[in-house]
């Protein structure tokens, strides 16, 4: 979950003289989804803040945060693959969220109203299931568009508009005046390192922003443990929190592990038994569960992808860490790996 933490202005910090000559109206720390709707509102939407004085640094190479889609997978290039959230509430109202756990109408608007997206039932069916209310974006065949189509459209919006990106910049502390109660015309330091690519999604940066960054106004759109050692090196930041204590939620971390894995086959041999929706459960050393429909192509193909989950499930998510080539980056695995082998007997003995 990204935490988001607006912080004004309010004293004159100087970079030292070895810094890059950065500074902008507003920094925005992290490029997910928070970061880039902040980004996108003020300065393609509203128009009230001037593109060119808005800064997004982001530590990896691409923007988008825990939403990542995957396009051009399984053996005909045609499987759209959401790796992090992948579906949304529905609902456009508040008042009428359909018992939708996940309802953010705000999300809802801003995917399908304003930047304009196809969306279809997240699990296709009659609707007498619990996810109804859930929805994901499609393309105009109604396939899986993959979630990170609206990031990416804010991306390439503000980034037209004149905002400023820095890919591979991480922040690593923020230096913030003395007094809360102070409004001066310059504001915050942020210190800044280049982090080396490793997998390019968006093009990255060169490292021209190193040093120290200047900000009248920064907003932290990190995921909680990125934010931890953030303000645990920024200090002087607890003057602007109520008793000069960090909130207490920012003591409290919470992860939860999930491995998400797609095993594609030449015949979907699922949909000739029913199985065309719904989920399914693994029982043994490795327990789990999956879905019979999720991202499979149209009728006229006999191609499909299984999907198979295993949730907080620490020995699978150990196997498959070790196949990987990349442990900080999804990969496909090979249908002969032993993990996949045996999920796959084990799938096929449940039916």
């Amino acid at each position: 979950m990204a935490l988001a933490l607006a912080l004004a202005a309010c004293a004159l910090l100087a970079p030292s003289a070895a810094a890059a000559d950065t500074s902008c109206e507003l920094a925005i720390i992290g490029g997910g989804p928070g970061g880039l709707y902040t980004a996108w509102r003020l300065a393609v939407d509203t128009k009230t803040v001037p593109a060119a004085s808005i800064c997004i640094f982001e530590r990896a190479e691409r923007v988008g945060g825990r939403t990542f889609s995957l396009y051009g997978q399984g053996t005909r290039k045609d499987l759209t693959v959401d790796l992090g959230a992948y579906r949304f509430c529905r609902s456009l109202n508040a008042t009428e969220c359909d018992g939708c756990e996940m309802c953010m109408p705000m999300m809802s608007n801003l995917i399908k109203t304003r930047l304009g997206f196809k969306t279809e039932p997240y699990q296709p069916g009659d609707g007498a299931h619990d996810e109804a209310c859930l929805v994901k974006i499609v393309d105009d065949e109604g396939e899986n568009a993959g979630l990170a189509s609206y990031t990416n459209a804010m991306y390439n919006a503000t980034k037209a508009a004149g905002v400023r990106f820095f890919l591979t910049h991480e922040a690593t502390s923020v230096v913030a005046p003395l007094s809360p109660g102070y409004r001066g015309a310059e504001g915050f330091t942020v210190n800044v390192r280049c982090t080396a690519p490793s997998w390019p999604v968006h093009e990255a940066s060169p490292c021209s922003a190193a040093g120290q960054v200047t900000a009248k106004k920064v907003m932290l759109n990190t995921p909680l443990l990125p934010t931890l050692r953030i303000v645990r090196d920024s200090p002087s930041l607890k003057v602007h929190f109520q008793d000069g204590k960090f909130p207490a939620f920012l003591r409290v971390p919470h992860a939860w592990r999930h491995v998400k894995l797609y095993v594609h086959y030449d015949w979907a041999w699922w949909r000739s038994l029913g199985h065309t929706s719904g989920y399914f459960k693994l029982y043994g050393p490795t327990p789990g569960d999956g879905g019979n429909w999720d991202g499979i192509p149209g009728c006229e193909s006999p191609q499909g992808p299984l999907e198979m989950c295993s949730s907080d499930t620490l020995p699978l998510e150990g196997r498959y860490r070790e196949s990987r080539a990349r442990p900080t980056h999804p990969s496909p695995l090979s249908p002969r790996a032993s993990v996949v082998a045996g999920l796959i007997r084990r799938r096929a003995r449940a039916l």
